[in-house]
């Protein structure tokens, strides 16, 4: 396999043939990356070229000799510092194809491939975004599964062979603006997810998940949060009963004794007797069976937000919890 890319044009081509999209425009139509239309173009330019910059750093760093370059950029030299603890063995701007079909090919370049010091596999993307939203790191992941998918799968590019088995880490080098590098480990995208939004691609289709695909550590943290959220509510719902039995004795004892107001020792409970009284209401169910027209006249649709409606089995938690310890007593 023949790839090339056109710097000016932005256009790849597989063996002489020009690809029909790229993994950057691909992830873009079917709504799997950052969506830049709000920022102003003048950002946009400004921030890709600092992001180039920074690339070809690197890329020099990678393709030089140890000790021949010197990095030129400060993101580079926080890279060069990290490659030289962490790394052994990479290649910088890897370009990848993939002849999915007759009707769709796709290029596009990765701009780390390599091997950790325990000769684990990785990719890694380079960034410099304001911030690390958790969509942000899910986009950046289908970027890079997309990336490792069509390594893969491929034999050889521009004449050197790949023997590719798969990254074990998928990486995100983030250059933060305080100065410094986060390199962030993000889940892989599924292949079967991979394959179905090429399916997609090619039959003209736009891609929408078949199952929830989340990162793990939003699941971890939804099952966390909500665990002890239902933890309090059952503590709530527990005190709301004795409290109310507690103001039942207290309102009879005040009725009993015509007692309208009572405070704590300490002042911070305060209590005042409220008597019954009637309240007007409309019965809506009737006036609509009974008066359909003016029913019909006075009647007021609202939008009721969309939302979530979550339901935490807290005795089954603390089941498997009980199950857990016996295990660990063994």
């Amino acid at each position: 396999m023949i790839i090339t890319f056109e710097e000016a044009t932005h256009v790849y081509t597989i063996n002489g043939e020009i690809a029909t999209t790229s993994t950057t425009q691909l992830l873009h139509k079917h709504k799997l990356a950052p969506d830049y239309s709000g920022v102003d173009e003048k950002v946009l330019k400004r921030k890709a070229e600092f992001g180039t910059k920074i690339h070809k750093d690197i890329e020099n760093i990678i393709n030089s000799k140890k000790g021949e370059y010197s990095p030129e950029t400060p993101q580079g030299i926080l890279y060069l510092d990290y490659i030289n603890k962490n790394t052994d063995g990479l290649i910088a701007e890897e370009m990848v194809g993939l002849e999915y079909s007759n009707l769709l090919s796709i290029c596009g370049c990765i701009d780390v491939v390599g091997f950790l010091k325990n000769n684990e596999t990785f990719i890694a993307d380079h960034k410099t975004y304001a911030q690390m939203t958790t969509e942000t790191k899910q986009c950046i992941a289908w970027q890079l599964s997309l990336y490792d998918y069509m390594l893969t799968r491929a034999k050889e590019i521009n004449g050197k062979k790949i023997n590719w088995k798969g990254a074990k880490h998928l990486f995100i080098n983030w250059f933060k603006k305080d100065g410094t590098l986060d390199v962030i480990e993000v889940e892989r995208i599924p292949d079967e997810e991979i394959e179905y939004l090429l399916e997609c691609e090619n039959s003209g289709k736009i891609y929408t998940p078949r199952e929830l695909i989340i990162p793990k550590e939003l699941e971890l943290e939804l099952i966390k949060n909500e665990l002890e959220l239902a933890k309090i509510e059952l503590t709530k719902k527990e005190l709301e009963k004795k409290i109310k039995e507690n103001r039942e004795l207290i309102k009879k004892n005040m009725e009993e004794q015509n007692i309208v107001k009572w405070e704590s020792p300490n002042g911070v409970i305060k209590i005042s007797y409220v008597g019954s009284y009637s309240r007007d209401g409309l019965d809506t169910t009737l006036l609509k069976k009974e008066q359909p027209e003016i029913y019909k006249k006075y009647y007021k649709p609202s939008v009721v937000k969309s939302s979530l409606k979550v339901t935490t089995d807290y005795d089954k938690y603390l089941e498997l919890e009980d199950k857990k310890n016996e295990l660990l007593d063994i």
